[in-house]
């Protein structure tokens, strides 16, 4: 019979109310959640997802292996940034007078921190793929 220290089948316990975790990613991700890093563009406060989207990461591991040097067009920027502050918030700061360089360099610095922000967890996660006393072997 399975403990809660030996998962019954993978990804599970017996028991959902086990009281000790070597690392809870719903709480980490919780506090994240709440301490998100903020900006100001044009006078506007905008908070950060606090982890880039998917949709961002995609596209720049994408982006590095077709050719690194290669410029992104406006339109490509736009909807990038829309994907962390909000498409409307993006045409409100177009219709504001934002240029395009401006626009380039909010999306840099917006996805710099985002990257540093999910780094600094209040623990660090466990290594991925490093086993431990409560990996099932196969």
């Amino acid at each position: 019979m399975a403990t809660a220290h030996e998962p019954a089948h993978w990804g599970t316990t017996e028991s959902d109310t086990v009281e000790h975790v070597d690392y809870d990613f719903d709480a980490a991700w919780a506090a994240r959640r709440r301490r998100r890093p903020r900006v100001r563009i044009l006078g506007r406060m905008y908070a950060l997802p606090a982890s880039p989207p998917a949709k961002l990461i995609l596209f720049a591991a994408s982006a590095q292996r077709r050719n690194p040097d290669q410029t992104i067009d406006p339109d490509t920027v736009v909807e990038l940034l829309g994907s962390v502050i909000g498409s409307e918030n993006v045409t409100a700061l177009l219709n504001e007078g934002l240029d395009l360089d401006q626009l380039a360099d909010v999306l840099r610095y917006c996805m710099d921190r985002m990257k540093n922000w999910a780094n600094q967890g209040e623990a660090a996660a466990p290594n991925e793929g490093a086993a431990t006393a409560n990996t099932p072997s196969a």
